[in-house]
């Protein structure tokens, strides 16, 4: 079938066609340094005197005894076309990435003496798309415009976490933090937010004008964009060149 829709494409329009897959697995224990998963001696400084001999203190970002190597599995799909001696190209790109054991950090409680500690993160998938379009409308022995434009997405979804929960903290800060929770994209943003009235109007403090917070954190959005569109132009001429570089993305919160 192949052979016989190449024979019918005109060989003066049909310059590159590549069809490429691959499948691959990869583990690393990044960022596990040599020695993080022993109890190794941590000196606090300015403790107990803010000058002079130190003691030793707890270590406050430990690593998890258990920890295991985290391992990545790809499977990945290209497909190339250039037509009219690649002055029009299409590229397109489509990926899967399921990341088991993901090695990361965790916040834990203030009051256990432990910043954050870095555990395995279950099972994470991630699945894209990237297409790019590739035009040179003017091609001369001097002068040469490019074009290029390209749309990406793609969703990281929790599969799995440890020992059965539902969701973990990877990190904290006042009332905002990042969380991976099962069954939803990754990562999602949670905090406090704005108490509203039932037809979701913001509810203003009438003392100060201030809009009141709730207590309870909330989910807020995802960090990651829904897509991300790209566009770039290039103009040459002999030994000179001009670029521009500009990209739109949407659909995500930042904290």
């Amino acid at each position: 079938m192949l052979n016989a829709f190449l024979k019918e494409v005109n060989p003066q329009a049909l310059s590159r066609f590549v069809v490429k897959g691959s499948w691959t697995r990869v583990g690393g224990d990044d960022p596990i340094g040599a020695y993080s998963i022993e109890d190794t001696a941590v000196l606090g400084a300015g403790y107990p005197y803010a000058s002079g001999p130190l003691s030793f203190v707890n270590n406050a970002s430990p690593t998890a005894f258990d920890v295991k190597p985290q391992f990545i599995t790809s499977v990945e799909f290209n497909l190339g076309l250039g037509f009219f001696k690649d002055r029009l190209t299409l590229d397109v790109n489509a990926f899967q990435n399921d990341t088991k054991d993901l090695i990361t950090f965790q916040t834990t409680s203030s009051a256990s003496g432990i910043n954050f500690k870095r555990i395995n993160v279950g099972q994470i998938r991630s699945r894209g798309i990237e297409i790019e379009l590739g035009a040179t409308p003017i091609k001369t022995s001097d002068f040469r415009w490019d074009l290029r434009a390209s749309y990406y997405a793609d969703t990281q979804e929790v599969l799995e976490l440890p020992d059965g929960q539902d969701e973990v903290a990877l990190y904290s800060a006042g009332n905002v933090g990042i969380y991976a929770i099962k069954g939803e994209k990754y990562p999602v943003i949670k905090g406090t937010g704005y108490i509203r009235d039932p037809q979701g109007r913001i509810v203003i403090d009438q003392a100060t004008g201030d809009p009141l917070y709730s207590n309870k954190f909330i989910e807020l959005g995802n960090a990651n964009p829904k897509y991300v569109l790209t566009f770039n132009t290039n103009l040459k001429y002999k030994n000179w060149g001009l670029y521009a570089s500009m990209d739109f993305r949407t659909g995500h919160k930042l904290c």
